[in-house]
């Protein structure tokens, strides 16, 4: 666990150096498995959620379950990293796995609001959602008390709005 902990660390401190935004999307890196270790219970999706989606035969589908920031980067306290929980159901090959991203941003931001305000005008493409995405109510909640306008976010093969039973048809 402390090696796990420490390699996340040092790839942070990598991703930092630059003066641009470095995303990390491996969900197999060292670097997920420490953030999923570290994800607070908050991560998990509410309980009137949790039954509201399974495997769909020969569909795949993601789920955003949590959107947050991290400034406590030990070896570059310069910067911010942003990161996304998602949910992945495959239903071609019966799985569901959590699947984690982030993006590091080149200063110290003061909330979501605002790294995704820096990613807008720097980054817009990583503020796109992984493809047929469900946003959780958590996280629509989350951008409705930000007064976040979610723009960037939703794209053709992402739709705004959509909703499981559409995934079902």
């Amino acid at each position: 666990m402390k090696m796990t902990i420490i390699s996340f660390i040092f790839i942070l401190a990598i991703t930092g150096c630059s003066s641009g935004a470095k995303h990390i999307t491996n969900t197999d890196s060292v670097a997920e498995m420490a953030v999923a270790s570290v994800a607070s219970d908050d991560s998990e999706l509410r309980a009137d959620e949790k039954q509201k989606y399974s495997l769909i035969s020969n569909v795949t589908f993601h789920v955003l379950k949590q959107e947050y920031l991290k400034n406590e980067d030990k070896t570059n306290s310069n910067v911010s990293v942003l990161y996304r929980v998602y949910q992945k159901f495959n239903g071609s090959n019966d799985n569901i796995s959590d699947q984690f991203e982030s993006v590091t941003i080149p200063h110290i931001v003061k909330s979501t609001l605002e790294a995704k305000l820096h990613l807008k005008e720097n980054d817009s493409k990583w503020l796109r959602l992984k493809a047929s995405t469900i946003v959780s109510q958590q996280v629509l909640d989350q951008w409705t008390q930000e007064n976040y306008k979610a723009e960037m976010e939703y794209w053709e093969q992402s739709k705004q709005g959509l909703t499981f039973e559409q995934l079902i048809k």
